[in-house]
Order: structure tokens, then C-alpha cells, then sequence
């Protein structure tokens, strides 16, 4: 190999080596967008974590969901307000919003602002089922009845939206005159979330805590906050999965050199 040749492999593995360099700043900087934007559940390592949590997660709600057909077939004076919703939708749904939201949440994380995120957004997606529903049967009521198809709101929506997301379905359920759901109201929905949020903490493998915060008022005075939090366990579980991720997306760059000319053992 010719003097010419190695300086330009040495040159090469500099550049490859750069690559990897720029590409953890690149994973980095995407990563922070991510978390500062509530996304962190869309990145690999909160897949993974919410992969890891769900199952357990979603045999708790399970349970609870029994606890409320019995409580309701029980003929129960004192109905508890997070019975009818937690019924309402299936425990995979139920889990997979209370993650989303409890790891998209940046601004506030006391348990109650959280608790009545996560109730309304499962109440937005039960409207989203109902709209469906809804849709559909009359659609084919219609066409039984005898009349000319109608048009079927949830398919054009789908049709049209490149992504059904909650603000897809606000915008096109104000445009429906006759759409109409139960609105289950703030404490109902708080009470569902704050269900949910204890089943998280006691049965989802140690990733949630609540923690009990002090805020002094004024001098001699203080206010307690419950707030929701990651454990130790949990931020090192995504910062070790970061560093495995970042070293594996390597900025793409063209070679230097002429790749080394391979041969078959004969």
C-alpha cells in the first residue's frame, strides 16, 4: 500500500469517527426537542420503557374494571365517579394514555393537573369511539332503509387526515351539527385519572413515584403538593438507553477511500 493510500485511510477513519461525533449531537439535540415538546413516549428509549410498563399495568386495570362491573352488579348505593368511565374504554387504551400523558407531561406535574389530563383525553377518546360508531351504524341503516348512501364522517376524516389526533377529531366533531356524547365533567374525569395513576405507581414495575412536595406560602406558612415523578431507576433506565442509541446513528457521509477489495477464501 502505497504512502498516498494510508494517509487517505487515516483520513477516512477521522472522518468516520466525526460522523459518529456529530451524530450523537444530532441524537441529542432531537432528544431534547422530544422531551421539551411532551414526546418523550415517541422516542426509542420511552418505547422501550412503556413496552416494559403496559403489561403489568394493564392486569391492574383489568382488576379494577372487575371491581366495577361487581360494584354496579352489587346494586351499590355510593357509586365511585371512576366506575362508568374505566369501563368505557379497554384497559390497553387506559394504560397507553396514562403513559403517554404522565411521560408528555412538561409543564405541571402536581397528581391532580396530571390525574384530569389523562381523564380527559380518555373522555375525548371514548367520543372518538362513540363518533365512529355512530357514524357507521348510520351509514348502514340508510343503505338497509333504502336510500342513497350518506356520507360517512369518521371514513372521510380518515380518508383525508394524514394523522386522526385528538386535534384532528376537536376540529372535524365542531363541523358535525348532530354529533352529541356525554360529557363526564371534571370530576369524573380526575377521578378516573387519579384510579389510574395509583394502579401506575403501585403495579408498574417501580418506574412512577409520588412525591410529596412542601412550597412555603409565606413565612411561616407552607403548601403541601402531591407530584408525579420518575423514579431514579426509571431517568437511568432512559439515560442508558440513550447512550447505547447515540452512538448508533452516525451522521451519513460519503467515503474517502476506495473500499478495501474483498475476496472469497478458496
Amino acid at each position: 500500500m502505497s504512502e498516498s493510500e494510508t494517509r487517505l485511510i487515516e483520513r477516512q477513519q477521522r472522518w468516520e469517527v466525526n460522523a459518529v461525533t456529530t451524530g450523537v449531537a444530532r441524537y441529542r439535540n432531537n432528544t431534547r426537542k422530544a422531551v421539551e415538546g411532551g414526546l418523550l413516549s415517541d422516542t426509542k428509549p420511552g418505547m422501550r420503557m412503556m413496552t416494559a410498563i403496559i403489561p403489568s399495568l394493564v392486569e391492574a386495570i383489568n382488576a379494577a374494571r372487575v371491581e366495577a362491573q361487581k360494584g354496579f352488579g352489587g346494586g351499590a348505593r355510593n357509586v365511585t365517579h371512576w366506575w362508568m368511565p374505566i369501563l368505557s374504554l379497554s384497559a390497553e387504551k387506559l394504560a397507553y394514555i396514562c403513559l403517554r400523558t404522565a411521560m408528555g407531561n412538561t409543564d405541571d406535574n402536581e397528581v391532580r393537573t396530571v390525574a384530569r389530563k389523562i381523564g380527559q383525553r380518555c373522555e375525548m377518546e371514548r367520543q372518538f369511539e362513540i363518533f365512529k360508531e355512530t357514524e357507521t351504524a348510520r351509514e348502514k341503516s340508510m343503505i338497509q332503509e333504502g336510500h342513497e348512501r350518506p356520507e360517512n364522517v369518521y371514513k372521510l376524516m380518515c380518508q383525508y387526515a394524514s394523522e386522526v389526533n385528538p386535534r384532528t377529531f376537536k376540529r372535524w366533531k365542531q363541523k358535525v351539527a348532530d354529533f352529541d356524547v356525554t360529557t363526564w365533567g371534571e370530576e369524573i374525569s380526575t377521578s378516573l385519572g387519579m384510579k389510574i395513576i395509583f394502579l401506575m405507581v403501585e403495579h408498574g414495575g417501580g418506574w412512577f413515584q409520588v412525591r410529596t412536595a412542601k412550597e412555603r406560602t409565606s413565612r411561616i406558612g407552607f403548601k403541601t403538593r402531591k407530584m408525579l415523578e420518575m423514579t431514579p431507576e426509571a431517568q437511568a433506565f432512559l439515560g442508558d438507553q440513550r447512550s447505547l442509541d447515540e452512538v448508533n446513528r452516525p451522521w451519513l457521509v460519503p467515503m474517502l477511500s476506495k473500499p478495501v477489495r474483498w475476496e472469497a477464501n478458496t
